[in-house]
């Protein structure tokens, strides 16, 4: 089985993936949330970029019981 990933215009994305799904060798079609993917890649590199600030020491660090209790 083969995984096929295309690039479509927004404007024409449902019915590329209304295509796709009439076809009957298709097993699976569906839309990646390229908006969400893009949000989670920042907010990890944003991640790494503050833990790289806490070893160097130019950002305070705070206990995990203290990020449990915010939760």
């Amino acid at each position: 089985m083969k995984t096929i990933m295309l690039e479509v215009p927004d404007n024409k994305a449902v019915f590329a993936l209304e295509v796709l799904k009439s076809l009957s060798f298709v097993k699976k079609a569906h839309q990646a949330d390229t908006s969400a993917n893009q949000q989670l890649l920042e907010e990890l590199k944003e991640a790494v970029t503050q833990l790289t600030l806490i070893e160097k020491g130019k950002l305070k660090s705070r206990p995990a019981k203290a990020l449990l209790n915010e939760l």
